[in-house]
């Protein structure tokens, strides 16, 4: 693993990397290597914390079955019974490449949480590769991935329930923005924050102390620096991030992919 890791930082594949293998409750392996921001040379230390990007889809999931669990909904339940600005959902029927514009067909059914569970809503997210479906995300300013802007996450799901699905619920599989909007379920069905749900029915009776939507000051100096990839170059380039979206009271808590933590 440590050469590994080794050989992708030297061949400027990653940054940094960090690892953790455990079984039956006993740490096998905890290392890490690289850097936490290139430019100035800080090594990453094992502790650092990172965007987990998607990974925050399965805390988000867990959210959801706490709550099928307690009776707070059936999982064959439409969405619309709990979030009725879903309850119209619509595809494409032509579309106008000049300007982005279409014209809407009602779908046949309205999306379950199973559904939304599994991805197979239609909800993709922007940057899915059909180009008209793409360009009328891209229109509108729908988000997907780490969360980029001062909103909420009830502004956000007024947009996405406007817009039209990729194909009828249930007829495919497709990765996009079912578990954001399962978050916003889980705030609907809860009355409480994501934010605030987690925190108290997840990552304080698990110890994950690490694990924050908005990073308190403290703990800035233990951020990773998240890079990407120059598609001209192939090398890596340092993405900033606005800090001060940790301190806003108008954040999008993104159940698709807004949480960071430690390995």
């Amino acid at each position: 693993i440590d050469s590994l890791f080794s050989k992708y930082i030297k061949d400027g594949e990653i940054a940094g990397a960090s690892a953790l293998i455990a079984s039956n409750g006993e740490i096998l392996y905890y290392n890490s290597g690289g850097y936490s921001n290139l430019e100035e040379q800080i090594p990453l230390k094992k502790d650092d914390i990172f965007f987990i990007a998607s990974q925050t889809k399965a805390i988000t999931s867990v959210a959801v079955m706490m709550l099928w669990e307690e009776g707070k909904f059936d999982l064959d339940d439409p969405l619309s019974k709990f979030l009725p600005e879903f309850a119209n959902p619509h595809l494409v029927a032509e579309f106008d490449p000049t300007d982005s514009s279409y014209t809407p067909i009602p779908a046949g059914k309205v999306s379950t949480i199973r559904q939304l569970l599994t991805h197979t809503s239609g909800y993709p997210y922007p940057n899915n590769p059909d180009k008209a479906l793409g360009a009328i995300y891209a229109k509108k300013g729908i988000f997907g991935g780490i969360p980029d802007r001062n909103t909420t996450l009830e502004e956000e799901m007024q947009k996405i329930a406007a817009m039209p699905l990729l194909h009828e619920p249930g007829d495919a599989y497709t990765y996009g923005l079912s578990t954001d909007i399962l978050g916003y379920l889980v705030e609907t069905v809860s009355g409480k924050s994501l934010e605030e749900f987690f925190q108290k029915r997840i990552f304080n009776p698990l110890g994950m102390k690490d694990t924050h939507f908005r990073l308190p000051d403290e703990k800035l100096d233990r951020l990773m620096t998240l890079y990407s990839e120059d598609p001209a170059t192939g090398k890596l380039l340092p993405k900033p991030l606005n800090i001060s979206f940790f301190k806003s009271d108008k954040y999008l808590f993104s159940g698709g992919g807004g949480l960071l933590s430690t390995a």
